[in-house]
């Protein structure tokens, strides 16, 4: 799980950059504070997080991205309202 955490995490960053938007633009579009979109692009093993599948959505948005451009898929834990998804790792093409 830590190398698709990886990915998402430098798949949003190089989104951003090419953007030419600054981590502090961005969260403040997203309506989260800084620190919580730093840790969206800080690999997990490093302490980074993924946001809530809300936030996912509104980032895509603000990003002009689409959901299903992401080098993943969500997976719904348990419940089908849960508030934050995990990631799960796409298979890969054949």
């Amino acid at each position: 799980m830590g190398t698709v955490r990886t990915e998402t995490s430098a798949w949003r960053r190089r989104i951003r950059e090419e953007r030419g938007m600054t981590q502090e633009q961005v969260a403040r579009l997203c309506g989260v504070a800084l620190r919580t979109y730093q840790n969206w692009e800080m690999p997990k093993r490093a302490g980074g997080s993924e946001p809530t599948a809300e936030h996912f959505i509104r980032w895509c948005k603000v990003m002009g991205v689409n959901p299903t451009d992401a080098p993943y898929t969500w997976e719904i834990p348990g419940k089908a309202n849960a508030s934050s998804f995990q990631p799960r790792a796409l298979p890969e093409a054949a």
